[in-house]
């Protein structure tokens, strides 16, 4: 049987809708079902398929099941079918498109045609507009083509300047070349960029190109008189002054701290304290740096460090209580600070954790227990390099155990069995060649660390 169809397009999409809420992808379709005699179809449930249709090719299809019908009259959202398809992934904007109706009075899926495609037209391709598409402001009458007389923002609702940016903002030159000018009202250096506010101490100027010299770029503020920052056509780096004469080239109105590095928390790691002027220095000058020749830091009345050979008539060091030397040392579980270690006889040239009472092949202690740092490190790199920081003499800390009695200062100390412990001596015989040193602190009971002035024996 043929059906017989009248049908209309409605639009649900508001002007309030597409301002303030984004729009449904869906439109209405209504129309007529008749039978062969025209006359509407009786009252109840039908079924129908819609097909969109780009020229002749089906882009879109679903179907609505349970679709109530009033004297042949039934409504639809085209978009809020059963289908596998996307209707916002068609291209409204390129190709004509039809659409295509067919219906089942039983509720089943045996479609069949109820009229002839008919094209769109308007009503889905409002769809397009929540996407805008190209769009493109037209060109206005005058100077400008865009003209806003009030504020502009991106990103925010609010803004407090003429153009505001919230997020992000890119902007691309034409061809190979970038190009972003920010000016004053009547800006005086080519690519000239300003920013500022109402404290002119805030201000800052960058400029590339004609600041004083062609080709150089500047980061100054106009109040202080001078650069804070320069690169020049030379490459050179300058820092508080105008034309940098070395790659790196640092200026201070200071005699002091002219160059200081700290690590996180502001713990100073390197600092450099000049004063006088190095090429014509008063009697009272100190601190001269340079990076060639033999001398690389000399001061006033302090020690001096040269590459190659270095002779003292005293040499006072602050900084330790023993003398250390890298070794290979074995790893184990009592390998730490503090921990006796021993000759390896199954490895020459290395260590390990001492283990047994007596042992002959003392050599020294792990340094850094306690707090105590090495005064005086040796290691010829690539020949004689280790990985762990062993002292060989001068005091340092050392973990003791008092079970072959207690410790008191100026006893002999020798391995125990308690791996990486001395304890106190008190074999003669057994004790030659396994003394590290003489205690210089106390042990009353269990273990813990002695303070041991190393001196084997």
């Amino acid at each position: 049987m043929k059906y017989i169809l009248t049908s209309t397009f409605a639009f649900m999409l508001g002007f309030t809708t597409l301002i303030n809420a984004q729009a449904p992808h869906a439109f209405t379709y209504q129309a007529v079902v008749r039978n062969a005699d025209g006359e509407p179809i009786e009252d109840g449930e039908i079924s129908v398929q819609i097909t969109i249709l780009r020229e002749d090719s089906a882009v879109y299809q679903e179907e609505h099941f349970g679709v109530e019908t009033h004297k042949g009259l039934f409504a639809i959202s085209v978009g809020e079918g059963d289908t596998d398809d996307n209707l916002s992934a068609i291209d409204w904007q390129n190709g004509a498109y039809y659409l295509k109706v067919k219906a089942d009075k039983n509720g089943g899926t045996d479609f069949l045609d109820i009229g002839e495609k008919a094209r769109l037209l308007s009503v889905p391709y409002a769809l397009y507009a929540e996407n805008s598409g190209n769009a493109h402001w037209e060109k206005r009458e005058g100077s400008s083509d865009i003209f806003y007389p009030d504020r502009v923002g991106i990103g925010i609702s609010d803004p407090a300047d003429p153009l505001e940016v919230l997020g992000t903002m890119r902007v691309t030159g034409m061809g190979n070349h970038y190009k972003l000018r920010f000016f004053a009202t009547t800006p005086t250096h080519d690519n000239q960029i300003l920013s500022y506010d109402q404290n002119r101490d805030r201000m800052w100027v960058v400029v590339m190109g004609d600041r004083d010299q062609e080709d150089n770029f500047v980061i100054d503020r106009p109040d202080n008189g001078k650069h804070d920052f320069v690169i020049n056509s030379s490459g050179n780096v300058g820092i508080g002054v105008s034309n940098p004469g070395s790659p790196f080239h640092l200026h201070t109105t200071s005699d002091d701290n002219g160059l200081r590095i700290t690590t996180q928390g502001n713990q100073e790691e390197i600092r450099l304290h000049l004063a006088g002027n190095a090429n014509d220095p008063p009697e009272n000058h100190y601190g001269f740096l340079s990076l060639g020749g033999g001398t690389k830091l000399r001061g006033n009345g302090r020690p001096s460090v040269f590459t190659g050979k270095v002779e003292v008539d005293v040499l006072q060091i602050n900084g330790g209580g023993d003398g250390a030397e890298y070794f290979n040392v074995k790893k184990s579980g009592s390998l730490e600070p503090g921990s006796l270690v021993v000759i390896d006889d199954e490895s020459a040239g290395k260590l390990k954790v001492s283990s047994s009472p007596y042992d002959p092949r003392v050599a020294g202690v792990i340094s850094g227990a306690g707090g105590v740092r090495p005064g005086i490190t040796l290691e010829q790199k690539e020949v004689l390099e280790g990985d762990e920081l062993v002292s060989l003499w001068g005091r340092v800390y050392v973990k003791a155990t008092t079970k072959n009695g207690k410790i008191k200062p100026g006893d002999l100390l020798t391995s125990s069995d308690i791996p990486g412990h001395v304890m106190k001596a008190r074999k003669r015989k057994k004790s030659r060649g396994a003394i590290i040193g003489k205690a210089l602190s106390s042990l009353e009971a269990g273990e813990g660390l002695v303070l041991l002035l190393i001196q084997p024996q």
